[in-house]
């Protein structure tokens, strides 16, 4: 308790890079030891995780850290790159915390705002991540989803996207309900350009197929050759 009261009052001093991995530290580590509404989670009397989720539980100390963070945030938001603004928005999906900072409106509306312009720097795994972050929150930003979208169509390839990368992308999108037909149609056609799908792992298709379903759009071609692979695979153990 006095370790995390300590980190907390000296919160206000860190850098962007600082913030960003902190939190996500603790984002991390809050996902371990759970908050004791998982049936079954149980961790040994005296254990570290025991006295830390004892800790979390029995006072606001979460709750408090996560707007200290959403505080300092705002202080250095004009200092944060890509890499910070996606670490810290995954951070908080992670941790399940969507914190509202002094005047009561939402950090990540303002973490978007921030990015908008800074799209184009964002490496691939990065913005699929930010935008996962959103989708698992619930925080609608169309303007962010829009450019975003309009960032990736524009792109010569998608072969920095690795496959879980591109699923969680298209899955931000339906989840939302953000439209963004060209993106789908970008996405597509790079999955039935790739001459394996090794990457692609059950859930990975299970997301994706989703997604394509609730663009309320026809991809025809899509689910054929995903249904003709798995088809072909040995066995469905996986699925």
């Amino acid at each position: 308790s006095e370790m995390l009261s300590l980190a907390v009052g000296n919160i206000e001093s860190f850098s962007p890079r600082e913030l960003s991995t902190t939190t996500l530290g603790l984002a991390r580590i809050l996902k371990k030891v759970g908050r004791g509404d998982r049936p079954g989670k149980k961790f040994p009397v005296g254990s570290p995780h025991e006295k830390l989720r004892g800790i979390l539980q029995e006072t606001d100390m979460e709750q408090h850290i996560f707007r200290k963070i959403a505080n300092a945030t705002m202080r250095v938001l004009s200092e944060f790159d890509a890499r910070c603004l996606a670490n810290l928005s995954y951070a908080h999906a992670i941790a399940d915390h969507s914190p509202e900072i002094e005047d009561g409106s939402a950090l990540l509306d303002h973490l978007a705002e921030r990015s908008i312009p800074l799209l184009r720097t964002f490496k691939s795994q990065e913005l699929s991540n930010m935008l996962w972050a959103y989708a698992h929150l619930d925080s609608r930003h169309p303007d962010l989803f829009r450019e975003a979208g309009d960032v990736v169509v524009s792109l010569d390839s998608l072969q920095t996207f690795a496959g879980q990368a591109l699923s969680n992308l298209v899955w931000s999108y339906a989840t939302l309900k953000e439209q963004h037909p060209k993106l789908f149609m970008k996405v597509e056609d790079h999955v039935l350009s790739l001459d394996d799908w090794d990457e692609f792992r059950p859930q990975t298709f299970s997301n994706m197929l989703w997604a394509y379903a609730q663009a309320d759009e026809s991809h025809h071609m899509l689910f054929k050759r995903v249904a003709g692979h798995i088809v072909s695979l040995e066995n469905l153990s996986d699925f």
